[in-house]
């Protein structure tokens, strides 16, 4: 978790070198915040539900794709056969 704080502190050392600690304790605190919920009961829900939610969204574009092809009106093109 600490890599990409090092990183941007190595991109920057003169800046931010003093609020290393600080910018690596925050870095802690939202991985901590942001995977809690994926390690308890709710977070199976939170789960499930991002997968119906996506899972099912992909025929859902496709039957507007298909809406909006077939509410624009086709152009027919005349041949004309020369001999």
């Amino acid at each position: 978790m600490t890599f990409p704080v090092c990183n941007a502190i190595a991109s920057s050392a003169d800046y931010f070198v003093e609020f290393e600690t600080a910018l690596t304790l925050t870095a802690c605190k939202l991985g901590f915040a942001f995977c809690f919920p994926l390690a308890t009961e709710a977070g199976i829900f939170i789960f499930y539900f991002l997968d119906y939610v996506i899972g099912s969204a992909w025929w859902i574009m496709a039957l507007y794709l298909i809406m909006v092809r077939e509410s624009f009106p086709k152009k027919i093109r005349r041949t004309t056969f020369h001999r």
